[in-house]
């Protein structure tokens, strides 16, 4: 996964859990819109199983189905865990970078005293 989704996530996130607040069935069609636009942007940056979470609640949004918060709450777990694995990703790729400009002040610093210490001589 990749650090762009983290948008798309929160989005998701935040339009499920207006759906619990509101209740699924007292929606209109902007929030089942704004899912099916948000499953096909996970699924073209390869989050298939996130994108088919949000299809799933859809599809259960209009045919009415009763499993539809089951489904809601299924697809609420996906997106926290997703978005738990881009901020991990995002927090190591940080660290990473961190220590290579540590890694890259310590050799300068010992390039530095040895050139001192060949002054000294």
């Amino acid at each position: 996964m990749d650090n762009d989704l983290l948008a798309p996530l929160t989005l998701a996130q935040s339009t499920l859990e207006e759906l619990v607040v509101r209740g699924i069935r007292a929606a209109g069609p902007e929030p089942a819109a704004v899912l099916q636009s948000l499953s096909t942007e996970l699924e073209q940056a390869g989050a298939d199983h996130l994108a088919q979470g949000l299809r799933a609640v859809v599809e259960a949004m209009a045919t009415g189905d009763r499993a539809a918060a089951h489904r809601l709450l299924l697809a609420q777990t996906s997106l926290r865990l997703g978005e738990r694995l881009v901020t991990l990703a995002a927090a190591a790729n940080l660290l990473e970078l961190v220590g290579s400009d540590h890694d890259g002040d310590a050799s300068a610093e010992l390039d530095d005293e040895d050139e001192q210490a060949g002054e000294g001589a």
